[in-house]
């Protein structure tokens, strides 16, 4: 990993995260969430921008890859759900009454 690219991640890091945190909470509801997605955005930044460059508007970037982590989370989360609500229903069924 290159120097400058590290430093560009702490640089965007400080200027952005507020901004991405209180976009991020105010999009989805979830402080938890929030914080871990914008974890997971630079720790993607920081495996990406060594190899690709540090994009044009980086702020950007990490908005949009922590916006994706949150949605792919939330649905995730969503489809473990529906998958207890199934078995929890058929649990009923199966056990004698």
């Amino acid at each position: 990993m290159t120097g400058r690219a590290v430093t560009s991640v702490e640089a965007v890091f400080r200027e952005e995260r507020g901004l991405l945190l209180a976009a991020l909470v105010r999009r989805f509801g979830d402080l938890d969430l929030a914080e871990e997605v914008t974890s997971e955005a630079i720790e993607a930044a920081l495996v990406r921008w060594p190899a690709e460059g540090v994009p044009p508007k980086p702020g950007a970037w990490l908005m949009t890859t922590a916006r994706r982590k949150a949605v792919d989370r939330l649905r995730r989360d969503q489809a473990y759900a529906a998958r207890l609500a199934v078995l929890q229903v058929e649990a009923e069924r199966a056990a004698p009454a």
